[in-house]
């Protein structure tokens, strides 16, 4: 699969705080775990919110908040972390460390704070806080790592690097006692602390820093520092040296250290360009590369101080500029992917986080995650959302003809490819999808829903013979604003009145649709309808699904209903949503689990499933206990217990037989060569012949 940048799909609509809403201020105030960028496949986001809370969110099956640490108004959170302690005992729950830094909105009053949690997906409030503690420092923070269970390393602008050690299971009695105290320190002897990188490497700790000399002498000089984390945890400063003509970087979010490739890019946003530094491992001197002219993708109309940068591969990096995403090969100069965020009502998209995809890991999944923020400057409205990026193989192949060195001709002697590609694009520059939707909207009340299928695909330009998103073809219709529009409108003139619409079944299937209230209740009046909203609408509640899973009479749909349930949610959720419910009865669903061989089991696939099904039958079960059923259901689920226990009886005697057994005779005999036992008669070579219908599984 080649490289590309998704639509984003929102996760929370953030705060109505001015600062939140304010592009310049946004990557500052809205700091991310960085334990959470080791892993690319992480469903969970840990993320501060200044003026607000801390909150963690789960993102798979569909963004939802988990928990909630709220803090006061006029308090800007600067850095966070977090560490899972994992339980071995199965009766305990995890409990999770959480360290952030914190300071007031005039940048006094820094603090550095510590809690604990008991890690309890159904808890989503303050009270699983076990214990928590703060410590008042001199100086900002600027950065912050928990490097192993026991042990935080804090960075502060005055070039101080400090080791705290943190007792997780100490419960704090009173505000004297705390939760960590300071082991070790170390002092750079400057003032000004640049940019920090904190990262582990053949099993040690390391520091990347660099700072700015304070000297108006030497505006452009600055001095990198590389430090180590011994094994008796000392802070050993492996090297020190001054850097000349560095120009170095004040934003955080335009510069970035490789530590799996060594390199060091910043962003200046002055010249359009980045600059890449190389640091040597044999003599540790950072080395000035090359410069790369980025003034394609940054107009004059951009505040230089609302673009970003972020490494999401070796060689490959994210850069965003207004509401612009794009994915660019620093090695071959090439343009990847790049995507527009919802031009119609966004105007900036920030980045906040990306999860960086390793080498051994692009021979499995090149496929990784953008967490940012978008803004709608009309409204003073931002919104917390993720993308998908798949970043390619980072190979020549995947930026033939990409270059972004070439600039765009302003004059009309384009070249032949420029003319093909404008022939190509031709349909999505024609499209006005404002006027598609007045020109609907208007007609909508004179029209029976055939005629409005018609136009709603003559006027979109899209294929009616298909009647489904194809990614192939309809990319160009990428408006989220645009289908919610629609949706409404379909919704209120026709679906609500049980009328089916083909281009409604066409929004179900696009990947920006977003479910509403009650929906699938709302479908159930048609199957067709009905069974495409549960196949394809994504972010379906559980609530909405559980409930109807236990009306349902259809095979068909149940199956659909109990396939959509066990892929999107875990068993905690499944069973937390079955106590949920007030009234309900599960007689259904049991005998469609034991009657499953009635059914057209290769039609529904049920045969391959029937694993998770008795899983989640056993949820059920679990949940609300067995005393709920009636004898009959008892009954006949015994007698579907007893029968299978003897299939399995029979299937493992059959498979010992065959695996006591070295040699297989032709025809499908089973040749048995048995050794001479004294006082025994010998016993040849037989072929034994046995037939076997089927097993059952």
């Amino acid at each position: 699969m080649s490289a590309g940048i998704s639509q984003p799909f929102r996760i929370t609509t953030l705060p109505k705080i001015n600062q939140l809403n304010n592009p310049l201020y946004q990557q500052a105030l809205l700091p991310t775990s960085h334990n959470d960028s080791s892993n690319k496949s992480s469903d969970y986001i840990n993320i501060g919110i200044s003026g607000s809370s801390i909150n963690q969110y789960i993102i798979n099956p569909s963004p939802k908040l988990i928990f909630n640490h709220s803090i006061s108004s006029i308090v800007n959170i600067t850095n966070l972390d977090t560490f899972v302690y994992k339980n071995t005992k199965e009766e305990d729950e995890d409990i999770e460390l959480w360290v952030y830094s914190t300071n007031m909105a005039n940048s006094k009053n820094n603090m550095l704070n510590f809690f604990i949690r008991s890690k309890n997906l159904m808890n989503e409030s303050n009270s699983n806080i076990i214990s928590k503690s703060s410590l008042s420092l001199e100086n900002e923070v600027v950065d912050l790592r928990i490097i192993n269970k026991n042990h935080v390393l804090v960075v502060l602008n005055n070039g101080k690097v400090r080791l705290y050690k943190v007792y997780p299971h100490r419960k704090v009695e009173s505000d004297e006692e705390i939760l960590f105290k300071l082991i070790n320190e170390y002092d750079s002897k400057y003032d000004n602390m640049n940019y920090t990188h904190i990262y582990s490497q053949n099993g040690k700790v390391h520091v990347f820093a660099l700072l700015k000399i304070s000297n108006m002498d030497t505006e452009n000089t600055g001095c990198l520092k590389l430090l180590e984390v011994s094994q008796d945890y000392k802070i050993i400063e492996n090297q020190s040296v001054i850097i000349d003509r560095i120009n170095l970087n004040e934003s955080k979010a335009q510069q970035f250290f490789n530590h799996f490739n060594n390199q060091y890019v910043h962003l200046d946003s002055v010249n359009k360009c980045l600059k890449v530094y190389k640091l040597n491992p044999s003599d540790l001197i950072l080395k000035f590369v090359e410069q790369i002219d980025v003034s394609r993708f940054i107009s004059s109309e951009v505040d230089p101080k609302t673009t970003s940068i972020q490494s999401v591969a070796e060689n490959r990096i994210v850069l965003n500029t207004d509401n612009e995403v794009f994915l660019l090969d620093l090695v071959h100069k090439s343009l990847l992917a790049n995507r527009t965020v919802s031009s119609n009502s966004i105007k900036t998209f920030q980045l906040l986080k990306t999860w960086y995809v390793e080498n051994d890991d692009l021979l499995k999944d090149n496929n990784t995650l953008i967490l940012g923020v978008s803004t709608k400057p009309t409204s003073k409205v931002s919104y917390l959302e993720l993308m998908n990026v798949n970043v390619g193989e980072g190979n020549l192949k995947d930026s033939l003809g990409k270059s972004f060195l070439n600039k765009k001709e302003e004059s009309g002697n384009d070249n032949k490819w420029g003319l093909i590609y404008k022939s190509i694009n031709k349909s999505e520059n024609e499209l006005d999808l404002n006027s598609i939707f007045n020109e609907l909207s208007k007609s909508i009340k004179s029209m029976d829903s055939q005629d409005l299928d018609k136009q709603f695909f003559k006027l979109l330009k899209l294929d009616s013979n298909k009647g489904y998103y194809d990614e192939s073809s309809d990319r160009f219709l990428n408006s989220q604003h645009f289908i919610t529009q629609m949706n409404e409108l379909l919704l209120a003139n026709y679906i609500n009145k049980e009328i089916v619409n083909e281009s409604f079944i066409y929004l179900l299937t696009h990947p920006l649709y977003q479910y509403t209230e009650n929906l699938l209740a709302k479908l159930q009046f048609d199957f067709r309808l009905y069974k495409q909203c549960i196949l394809t609408c994504p972010f379906i509640p559980i609530e909405d699904l559980m409930s109807d899973l236990f009306q349902i009479n259809n095979i068909e749909l149940l199956f659909n209903l109990t396939c959509r349930i066990f892929n999107d949610y875990n068993k905690a959720e499944i069973k937390q949503s079955i106590k949920k419910l007030n009234k309900f009865n599960v007689k259904n669903f049991i005998e469609f689990i034991i009657n499953y061989n009635n059914y057209n089991i290769e039609k529904f696939n049920i045969k391959e499933s029937m694993p998770k099904m008795i899983e989640f039958l056993n949820l059920i079960i679990d949940s609300i206990g067995y005393f709920q059923l009636d004898l009959i259901t008892l009954k006949k689920m015994n007698k579907f217990i007893v029968k299978n226990i003897k299939i399995i009886k029979s299937n493992n005697d059959i498979l010992n037989l065959l695996i006591e057994n070295k040699t297989y005779g032709n025809n499908g005999g089973i040749n048995y060569n048995l050794t001479k036992k004294k006082n025994q008669t010998s016993i040849k070579e037989k072929n034994m012949k046995f037939t076997i219908d089927y097993i059952e599984i």
